[in-house]
């Protein structure tokens, strides 16, 4: 490397140079993705959504006032994407890429600031510069990132992200620039950051926890001889009990009262806050953790083992490292080097919405290690950067690019074979159920996959695999009943027919399949009887009357109902499969 290439990074074009860096590893990691159709909850939320059929209903403002709680802003934006390219996930999966990148983005001049507040690399300003590329190509290139960006839905995560991250960034602006500042832009920053977490919880709550990361970031930037510190040691044993006394008396109410501060949970119900919030630190330090340091197997629905108790080990180990971590990163603040607390406070407050005392119903999920990331991702960057610096405070650069590229290619590749796997459903379930054999979700969509591929007998394998696990899945029953009857077996598909209704009784869809399977094996009174049903549950179903008409009109000759039940098919749905030859049909009888 020459000292010109060198010393691009110690004026303004440097910064061009890594953001247009950052700009082209992104689309070239991700590029091939874009159009990977929807997987895992956005094909629910998406394409099968009723409600996307007419978007303009989301982005209204009383759309956006009343559902505000409820991720307005987030179902807004997929409403945005339908209106502009309809289901085509292209837009979707862009949307998502562009904000991924603009995170790596932020990220980059917050890894910036963050070198120059805490005092890292001295005066060396290449040094923070090359620590701050590496922080922001990690966090973008990083494979437990591919969840976040092609799940759709993982958007949510995604945007608050970046309201979180624009905020911070802000804020740093605003302590930095303080004293030269005129109270007019003082409070226009200020401002800003309310916009910011506004706008951020309305896609995710994750936000929430802003205000205390700036607290700490504040006070990581205070000089440790600070008159602060010198109160909190005075009055530490006061400080240290009123702290205990506060955190018994919410984990006390917490674990005697489930619906506690967040409500009714059906998680709650499943597993339990207790269990959940046990299993939480093995979790962190055994999975994500794990993952960010080793990003192999990674899975979509991974099987977690559950922690029950306080005695369990996997709740004692991995509580006994993270206090490890706690009390190192304190000693070093103490000896004034605070970048270990602020990178541990990161890691542990971002995550703590989805890790703490709001029970989900995944103990472990790669899209919510997201933005906590980045607390690791710096702190690396900075030690991998302080390992290969030569003398007192210059860093070299030749050792740097050989070894953070040599890094980097490998995140990229492992993160290039990852997201393959995303190219279709089967591939992404059935390497999930490789991972998690134990689990229903993974055997039930992956035979999905395969009966959308037309892999019919894949499909049937799976599903009866599922339903020897649990017999009682509705989605399951109903799919296996159709492929059962494609394959003529009708009587065991009217048994699993049988066993969805008992299982979802109000889903009229059942109830029609029982009549028309019922009505070819000539049981005509079971086959008028949940036909009827089919419509009292759903008075807008087009094949229900259609089949009732063929009931009415074929096999019993009534012919007065018949056609009154044809009429109303056709009225329902004027472009129906056989829509002609009933109207021909209706047309004959009216000559005649």
């Amino acid at each position: 490397m020459t000292n010109a290439t060198e010393n691009i990074f110690l004026n303004k074009s440097g910064h061009l140079f890594a953001c247009l860096t950052i700009v082209f590893v992104g689309i070239l990691l991700y590029a091939n993705s874009l159009n990977y159709p929807f997987q895992f909850d956005s094909v629910r939320y998406i394409p099968n959504n009723p409600v996307m059929r007419d978007p303009g209903q989301l982005l209204t403002f009383d759309y956006l006032w009343k559902e505000y709680t409820r991720r307005a802003f987030l179902m807004s934006s997929l409403a945005l994407n339908v209106q502009w390219g309809g289901f085509d996930p292209f837009g979707f999966r862009l949307l998502n890429l562009t904000v991924h990148i603009l995170n790596s983005l932020l990220i980059y001049f917050i890894s910036l600031k963050l070198c120059q507040s805490l005092h890292l690399f001295h005066e060396d300003k290449r040094g923070r510069t090359l620590c701050s590329i590496l922080s922001a190509l990690l966090f973008l290139t990083h494979p437990l990132q591919t969840e976040s960006v092609l799940m759709v839905m993982s958007r949510a995560g995604m945007i608050a992200g970046f309201f979180y991250l624009s905020a911070f960034l802000i804020f740093q602006n605003l302590l930095e620039y303080k004293d030269n500042w005129k109270a007019i832009h003082k409070s226009v920053a200020g401002l800003t950051i309310a916009v910011c977490f506004f706008a951020g919880a309305g896609f995710k709550q994750t936000i929430v926890t802003l205000p205390c990361m700036l607290l700490i970031y504040y006070l990581c930037c205070l000089e440790p001889k600070h008159s602060f510190f010198s109160r909190i040691k005075k009055w530490r044993v006061a400080i240290g009990t009123v702290i205990f006394l506060i955190f018994g008396i919410l984990f006390w109410k917490l674990f005697s009262d489930e619906t506690f501060l967040i409500g009714y949970s059906d998680a709650g119900e499943s597993i339990g806050r207790k269990n959940y919030m046990f299993s939480q630190p093995a979790v962190l330090i055994f999975y994500y953790f794990r993952l960010a340091l080793f990003p192999f197997n990674l899975n979509v629905d991974p099987d977690f083992p559950m922690t029950t108790s306080f005695a369990h080990p996997a709740f004692w180990g991995s509580a006994a490292l993270i206090v490890a971590a706690m009390i190192f990163a304190y000693r070093q603040a103490c000896r004034g080097n605070a970048v270990y607390v602020f990178c541990l406070a990161w890691m542990l407050i971002v995550i703590s919405p989805s890790s703490s005392i709001i029970t989900l119903h995944d103990l472990a999920a790669e899209h919510r290690v997201y933005l906590a990331s980045f607390g690791l991702f710096f702190i690396f960057s900075v030690i991998f950067c302080k390992v290969i610096v030569q003398g007192k405070s210059i860093l070299d650069f030749r050792r740097f690019a050989f070894s953070g590229l040599l890094i980097l290619f490998l995140l990229s590749a492992t993160t290039l074979k990852r997201s393959a796997i995303w190219s279709s459903e089967s591939q992404l379930w059935s390497d999930a159920t490789k991972k998690s054999p134990r689990l229903l979700r993974p055997l039930v969509n992956l035979a999905r996959g395969y009966s959308s591929e037309g892999r019919f007998d894949e499909s049937i394998v799976y599903y009866e695999r599922a339903l020897a696990i649990n017999p009682n899945i509705f989605f399951a029953n109903y799919n296996l009943g159709d492929l059962y009857y494609q394959k003529g077996r009708k009587e065991d598909a009217i048994q699993l027919f049988l066993r969805a209704r008992q299982i979802e009784p109000s889903i009229p869809e059942t109830y029609a399949r029982l009549g028309e399977i019922n009505m070819e094996l000539g049981h005509l009174e079971l086959a008028n009887q949940f036909l009827r049903e089919a419509v009292e549950k759903n008075p807008n179903s087009p094949v229900a009357f259609r089949n009732l008409g063929f009931l009415h009109y074929f096999k019993w000759k009534k012919i007065r109902e018949g056609k009154t039940f044809f009429k109303r098919s056709l009225m329902l749905d004027p472009s129906q499969e056989g829509a002609e030859q009933i109207r021909r049909l209706l047309a004959a009888d009216e000559k005649d």
